[in-house]
């Protein structure tokens, strides 16, 4: 009855799912689509290819903003809360490391959370933290399950449900 969880997903879940969940504008569409709140992103530029159009999309979107790679996950190469170009210009060269495509959306000030999803079920969850000196999220500490909002709860339930995912996080 035992399986194995590959980061998020068990090991059940398709390879074209895991490629599906990687791709950050897929998933920000699902879980948009699912009913769950996602943050305002550029619409002119989806796939930012150039810092230049990085800044614009700031400008249109305001700071504070967050830069991340298309294809990844995990919160690897995220930087969060960018309020200057400055960091705007490196938090771009850090992103496009990790892939061609970046996106840039709009900073939502609160928590980050990982649930994990067991059948229709949210039987656990984790506050995320952008680690100092670190380019990625990294897991904080337990969150009891009376802290997440029952209705995003069901939120997150529907949208792995979108991707066919008996097991996610």
């Amino acid at each position: 009855y035992g399986q194995r969880i590959r980061e998020t997903a068990s090991a059940r879940v398709p390879e074209q799912i895991f490629e599906l969940l990687a791709d950050r504008q897929i998933m920000h569409q699902a879980l948009r689509e699912a009913g769950v709140p996602v943050p305002f992103r550029d619409l002119e530029f989806p796939n930012i290819n150039g810092v230049g159009r990085a800044r614009r999309g700031a400008q249109r979107l305001g700071f504070p903003v967050v830069l991340k790679p298309r294809l990844s996950a995990r919160g690897i190469a995220v930087t969060l809360d960018i309020s200057e170009e400055a960091q705007l210009s490196q938090a771009y060269q850090l992103a496009r490391h990790q892939g061609r495509q970046v996106v840039i959306e709009q900073m939502v000030p609160g928590a980050t959370y990982r649930l994990l999803v067991i059948g229709q079920e949210v039987i656990a969850a984790c506050e995320l933290a952008h680690a100092e000196g670190l380019s990625s999220l990294q897991t904080h500490r337990p969150v009891p399950l009376e802290g997440i909002h029952v209705d995003l709860r069901a939120m997150v339930v529907s949208a792995a449900s979108c991707f066919g995912l008996a097991v996610a996080g």
